[in-house]
């Protein structure tokens, strides 16, 4: 019987608790350090994994001769470093998503791995969670019908840190998502994005993806609503899936519009209609238990599926940083907006298209001082203004 896979998690607050938990009952891993800066998420996992080995001090993780794997769960902006570390320590590397800011991180990671001889694998849970599983079944065995497109919302209420926009914190998870269930690669990419909270991050997005099937998927990316969502609708010919995190114990539905006897079913006016609704019974978990058995697996046959290898390269090219500046297509101010005046109201379109292995295109532009002024200013005003607006409408409510 093989020795247990010892395991690193860096980084114990959001996803990495979760990875903690998935690996604790994996009976093929020893969870052997647990890294993370906060004192409180400290104590909380030396009381709750007494096993485990709770340290402030990454040196001395990565350092550790025994330790074969290391899982990198910290904010985005540390995790392509920490891996590099992890990597050139000699050790398996599971990265979660979003992972690199940059095609160039990637494929430097890429061939440090390649180097060392070790695994590097950019995964998101929720490829691997019971109610995907279900909906991709339904697609390759065709119960939908001909996939026509998909359409996916995904909304973040924790906002976005000073190196990220809404495409690599929140798009990154969705692309790899659609990419998983289609089982194809973008051919062309167009995206609109708008920064309302920061002028330097784009924090709400919206792309329209053309696969090489032919399918079309649209996303909408927000970083600024007050709740979390995610939606995803796959339309097909014969049927519509729609999965939804809001419905926790029935995640996914179906909506077909076959009756029983396989015809497709029609109102008086002849239009077509739903013949009836299905919400199937699935199995409990979030998709991390399967992502870490995936990975040991990996580990053990030295290698990553062909599919998980070109899923995550793809993914990169799709969100990669700018290339060339001349590329960048901006419109400054609402429609109709004319004159050379920057508006306040930065709207950023940007696009991408294969040109080659590993040809990717710009992906937003940069405010410049005046533009900001010019936003930090209109913000004020229009926040007067209401006050006045609340304080008039006050007294009138107030007047015998």
């Amino acid at each position: 019987m093989r020795a247990p896979l010892s395991v690193a998690v860096v980084g114990l607050q959001g996803v990495g608790e979760r990875y903690v938990r998935a690996l604790d009952r994996l009976p093929q891993t020893e969870l052997r350090w647990l890294y993370d800066d906060d004192a409180r998420c400290r104590r909380q996992a030396s009381a709750c994994h007494p096993g485990a080995t709770v340290s402030s001090r990454l040196g001395d993780v990565l350092g550790d001769d025994e330790l074969d794997a290391v899982v990198v769960a910290v904010p985005f902006g540390q995790r392509a470093a920490i891996a590099r570390r992890a990597l050139e320590q000699g050790k398996h590397v599971l990265v979660a998503l979003p992972a690199v800011s940059d095609a160039s991180e990637l494929h430097e990671l890429h061939a440090l791995a390649e180097e060392r001889g070790r695994i590097l694998a950019l995964e998101s849970g929720v490829c691997f969670s019971p109610a995907v599983d279900r909906l991709k079944s339904m697609i390759d065995d065709g119960v939908l019908g001909e996939v026509l497109y998909v359409q996916g919302v995904r909304y973040g209420d924790g906002g976005l840190a000073a190196d990220e926009d809404v495409l690599l914190s929140l798009g990154a998870a969705e692309l790899a998502l659609v990419m998983h269930l289609l089982d194809d690669e973008p051919v062309s990419v167009s995206a609109h994005g708008e920064a309302y909270l920061a002028p330097r991050a784009v924090d709400v997005a919206s792309c329209h993806l053309s696969f090489a099937s032919g399918v079309a998927v649209h996303l909408h990316l927000s970083a600024v609503e007050p709740h979390a969502r995610r939606e995803l609708t796959v339309v097909g010919s014969a049927a519509t899936a729609i999965l939804d995190d809001r419905l926790p114990d029935r995640p996914l539905t179906m909506l077909s519009k076959l009756t029983r006897s396989g015809e497709v079913a029609r109102r008086a006016s002849g239009r077509t209609r739903f013949a009836e609704c299905l919400m199937p019974v699935l199995e409990p978990g979030d998709g991390h238990g399967p992502e870490c058995a995936s990975f040991v697996a990996a580990v053990r046959l030295g290698r990553l599926p062909a599919k998980a290898a070109r899923r995550a390269t793809a993914l990169v090219g799709v969100v990669d940083a700018p290339a060339e500046p001349s590329h960048v297509d901006v419109e400054l101010g609402p429609p109709g907006h004319s004159g050379t005046r920057p508006s306040p109201f930065p709207a950023v379109r940007f696009g991408w298209r294969p040109g080659g292995a590993s040809a990717v295109d710009t992906r937003c532009a940069r405010m410049g001082a005046r533009d900001i002024r010019g936003a930090a200013a209109l913000r004020e005003r229009l926040s007067r203004r209401r006050r006045r607006a609340r304080a008039s409408s006050s007294s009138c409510r107030t007047r015998p």
